[in-house]
């Protein structure tokens, strides 16, 4: 029995973290309606800012070590809040009521932030060094000084955010927005700050719990994957990743095969003067579409046009390649050929990751969860 009580009140301690995470991400999606994947890495941030100003960096201006922990829990958690206004007004909001379209955002988001962290803080495991010290029991079940203290900021900042919403007249709009935006930007509220500001209160509450774990367990750029995501949703993220991964690498690949036609002979881009404005306008569309999330067979017919597009060019390339009064010699044929081939390799990568984006139902992930 006695081992029963004590793995429970073990379990509170990671719940109440939970909480705190959960509790941001609820309200910004209940709020935004944002499937907000990149929530975690906010709260390994919490971890990292708690690192720097009390271990790392300690705060010169404090003597205790337990009001410099707190101090540092709070800075973190108000760093972490501003971005998170920057955030929402840089990122998502001008992708705003359009939901498969902030999925992609946070995705690229939380790749950012984590290869922030790794480059910034290095792939190894930092250790808060913990400002408590001791145990306390309780009959027969004992508990850290750290979980304790961790139990009961968890319950102060889950006690004081019950307040905000259901007491104060900023809460009440944050109610009403989320029940109807149209119906609340008419009744005079002002919209873009409740989202900055619901923005803002979730990111703080994630780095809080980062923050709070920190000197029980370690800080790393990985930590925030485990508290979002189950093992599937990792592999749909993961998926989702390389995609996105895969389209830097095409336009990377498209712009140097550009610069080694232009390199060799500016005069070569005038070979593909017939079919320019088409390809252009070819090309066009397909950005348009997929910034759009239209359908990915859509975007599979823009494929095969391309790929008739490419036959007509080759035919073209292989007809002046004969013509010995063409001034065009193999090199310059072999760079238009890489050129062509950069734009298709591209247009597979958006087709492939669109295929990814529409066979993962969003609204059944989010129902799940919230």
């Amino acid at each position: 029995m006695d081992m029963f009580i004590q793995s429970l009140v073990n379990g509170v301690t990671g719940s109440l973290i939970l909480i705190l995470i959960a509790s941001g991400l609820y309200l910004i999606f209940g709020i935004m309606h944002i499937v907000n994947f990149a929530h975690g890495e906010f709260f390994m941030l919490g971890g990292f800012g708690a690192w720097l100003f009390f271990t790392k960096h300690p705060l010169p201006f404090i003597e205790s070590d337990h009001l410099r922990y707190i101090f540092s829990v709070m800075l973190s958690m108000t760093f972490v809040g501003l971005l998170g206004v920057v955030v929402e007004k840089y990122i998502f909001r001008p992708f705003r009521g359009d939901f498969q379209a902030t999925i992609i955002a946070a995705t690229g988001l939380m790749l950012i932030l984590q290869s922030g962290a790794l480059v910034s803080f290095g792939a190894t495991d930092k250790v808060i060094s913990s400002p408590f010290s001791g145990m306390v029991s309780l009959g027969a079940i004992s508990l850290s000084s750290e979980r304790l203290a961790a139990i009961i900021c968890g319950v102060f900042f889950i006690i004081a955010l019950y307040f905000f919403i259901v007491k104060t007249k900023v809460g009440r709009a944050m109610r009403a927005v989320a029940q109807d935006q149209e119906a609340a930007l008419l009744q005079g509220i002002n919209v873009n700050y409740i989202f900055s500001l619901s923005m803002a209160i979730g990111y703080a509450l994630a780095a809080a719990g980062g923050a709070l774990v920190g000197p029980i367990f370690y800080v790393n750029p990985y930590m925030g994957i485990a508290p979002i995501m189950k093992d599937n949703d990792k592999d749909k993220v993961n998926r989702l990743s390389a995609g996105l991964q895969q389209i830097v690498f095409r336009f990377q690949a498209l712009e140097i095969a550009y610069e080694r036609v232009v390199g060799h002979d500016p005069g070569l881009l005038e070979t593909l003067s017939p079919l320019r404005k088409e390809m252009r306008e070819r090309i066009q569309r397909v950005f348009k579409s997929w910034a759009r999330f239209k359908q990915a067979d859509a975007l599979e017919d823009e494929r095969v046009a391309m790929g008739k597009l490419a036959r007509k060019l080759e035919e073209r390339l292989d007809a002046q390649e004969k013509d010995e009064s063409s001034p065009m010699d193999e090199e310059g044929a072999e760079a238009l050929y890489a050129l062509l081939g950069a734009f298709r390799g591209l247009l597979q990568a958006m087709v492939e990751t669109q295929e990814t984006v529409g066979g993962i139902n969003w609204n059944q992930w989010a129902a799940a969860r919230f």
